[in-house]
């Protein structure tokens, strides 16, 4: 073989390696991109409560009862895209039976963010007081209920990294009749 040919040889053996190890440097730093620090996570509930925004009844007749809540649940994003939920409703029971529904509409929660979702329920007390629970609530001194909220929606990062998720939170309110208060107990999980 000739010099010039050898070189020729060296030359091109050398390009493809610079090449190489390009390929491999930039698909290094892509799949880093990718599971550290661009990975998706699900949503983080930071706060749920229920409060009892309205309470008025008669002492001596409870038909003319009426209760209105206001349930607020707490999300955070983690994630570099904003995670998009879709319309949806807070539901409350009493005993096992529906007394009170409210929609909740969508929303985006930007990246890396926080945001409050509250909504207004207001309870159907006829169907509290038909049930026939009622009258040992009422001389216990308190009201039972139950609210389930869901949200369902997609962690986006770059529109590209997509992560569906279900958010859950359930409540169990305790309205003291005496005093008009309530207490709430909540528990909240996050299904990918």
């Amino acid at each position: 073989m000739e010099p010039s040919e050898k070189n020729k040889k060296r030359k091109c053996l050398i390009w493809c390696g610079i090449i190489l190890i390009l390929i491999l440097v930039i698909v290094a730093v892509l799949l880093f991109l990718r599971f550290y620090l661009f990975r998706t996570k699900a949503p983080e509930i930071s706060t749920n409560d229920v409060f009892l925004t309205d309470f008025a009844s008669s002492r001596f007749s409870m038909t003319s009862l009426k209760i209105t809540l206001r349930v607020v649940i707490g999300l955070r994003n983690p994630n570099y895209g904003g995670f998009e939920y879709r319309n949806t409703t807070t539901t409350v029971l009493y005993h096992g039976t529906e007394v009170g529904v409210a929609p909740m509409d969508a929303g985006t929660i930007a990246a890396r963010s926080s945001a409050t979702i509250n909504t207004t329920v207001y309870i159907d007390t006829a169907k509290m007081t038909a049930s026939n629970s009622f009258l040992m609530d009422r001389a216990l001194g308190a009201i039972p209920l139950t609210t389930t909220t869901t949200l369902i929606g997609k962690a986006n990062v770059f529109k590209v990294m997509k992560l569906h998720a279900t958010v859950t939170t359930d409540c169990t309110v305790s309205i003291a009749i005496s005093t008009a208060t309530s207490t709430a107990d909540c528990t909240s999980k996050v299904q990918l």
